[in-house]
């Protein structure tokens, strides 16, 4: 996985995909753990294409407000690349939320879709 978005970093981060992480943006500064050691791709609005593919993610996480429409494309060339909104937040985190069942049946980190989990307030 490449991060673009410094919230969703932090997200991946407290889900406990430290090895599946493989590349952050320099903006991404939480967890400092993972900004000392993990390899930074560039910023949210000018990413490393090169050293993206260089990575070889299964998946690259971008934002529909912070990421670059012609980066998205240009990752969506070589990789899975989600684009999410964070308009919804069921809506934001849905594209992870299959993507972490599809590849690991839910055992990662347990969370079932949100059609099928009761809306929290």
């Amino acid at each position: 996985i490449v991060s673009l978005v410094p919230s969703i970093t932090e997200l991946l981060y407290d889900l406990g995909l430290d090895r599946e992480v493989a590349g952050i943006t320099k903006f991404c500064v939480h967890p400092e753990e993972w900004y000392r050691n993990k390899p930074r791709i560039g910023g949210t609005k000018n990413p490393n294409i090169v050293a993206i593919r260089a990575l070889q993610p299964t998946l690259v996480i971008a934002n529909k407000e912070e990421n670059r429409r012609e980066d998205v494309e240009a990752l969506q060339a070589f990789t899975g690349t989600r684009e999410m909104s964070g308009r919804a937040m069921i809506a934001y985190f849905q594209p992870l939320i299959t993507w972490l069942n599809q590849q690991n049946r839910g055992r990662t980190c347990g969370w079932t879709t949100p059609a099928a989990t009761p809306a929290r307030r």
